[in-house]
């Protein structure tokens, strides 16, 4: 008890390196009875363990700690939105608008590309780079605008804060910076996007109406994102998935790994799932639409 009003008249008076090696030390001991008990739970030595590596990592550091569940400072910020908004809220407005965008092309079962003095892969290519346009300009400005409102509430932030980053193949937390989460995360979300825009182009261009491309666009993104929480067979393969990596702060923090058991779900197999599901989707997209101009043209000849 002692010790910890000693802390909490040390955090009062803004003495951060004091107080967090006094919290340090008392985790310590914290961590060396859970160990010892028989009766504690994996996860929760692991809290304990990933407890005391925080305050040991913000022991030289010598700042004020920050609130990561419920953030304020800019950079914090953009971490939360990316866990917590953009593979929610976020994906299904973005489906809603290339829904709108894609399936705007085809009126009373015409395909009004045909109405243009230019070919249907130009018009294809034209349409993704709208669908993609809009999606970066609203991505970076959602992320822009939670790190602008978080660093007039709190300030910046800093890159090197620590954050606690899960080992499955180690089975440990290490404590990393909170940069080597935040930018990969970005990257790895955006690529994510890019695919979605591809699919729903595809889903378009198969079903033409709006309320069924919205429907199966859902279903196939949103139902698969969130599906491998509950769905077991979807667990083992949840790396293959390309919208699971839209999920990006808890893949790269390890928790959806160690959540669903999969030591496969990670950033590389991400940078190297994406691009090539971004070239092969943007090659099949051209080919179809090529196909189906090239055999409308020989129909019409013949007629």
């Amino acid at each position: 008890m002692t010790q910890k009003k000693e802390i909490l008249t040390l955090l009062k008076e803004g003495r951060w390196k004091e107080a967090y090696y006094l919290q340090w030390q008392a985790e310590e001991k914290s961590y060396e009875i859970v160990s010892k008990e028989p009766t504690s739970s994996s996860d929760l030595k692991m809290a304990v363990d990933r407890e005391r590596k925080i305050y040991q990592a913000l022991y030289p550091l010598n700042i004020k700690a920050h609130s990561l569940d419920y953030p304020t400072h800019g950079i914090d910020q953009i971490v939360w939105i990316l866990e917590a908004i953009i593979p929610s809220l976020f994906v299904i407005a973005i489906i809603f608008m290339l829904t709108q965008l894609f399936a705007e092309r085809y009126q009373n079962n015409l395909d009004t590309a045909q109405l243009y003095p230019f070919s249907k892969v130009t018009f294809a290519m034209s349409s993704l780079g709208v669908g993609m346009s809009y999606v970066t300009v609203l991505f970076i400005g959602i992320c822009g605008f939670s790190f602008l409102a978080g660093s007039l509430i709190s300030g910046f932030g800093q890159l090197d804060y620590p954050y606690p980053i899960y080992s499955l193949t180690n089975q440990e937390v290490t404590i990393g910076k909170i940069q080597d989460v935040l930018f990969p995360s970005l990257l790895l979300a955006f690529l994510a996007f890019i695919v979605i825009v591809e699919v729903v182009y595809l889903i378009a261009y198969f079903f033409k109406q709006k309320m069924p491309v919205l429907f199966l666009s859902l279903i196939g993104i949103v139902g698969l994102l969130f599906g491998i929480q509950t769905i077991q067979p979807l667990q083992s393969i949840a790396h293959l998935i390309p919208f699971t990596y839209l999920r990006s702060v808890e893949i790269l923090s390890g928790r959806l790994p160690k959540q669903i058991d999969n030591v496969d779900l990670n950033w590389s197999m991400g940078m190297v799932l994406l691009p090539c599901l971004i070239i092969l989707l943007l090659v099949g997209i051209l080919f179809i639409e090529r196909w189906g101009s090239s055999r409308k043209k020989e129909d019409f000849n013949r007629s």
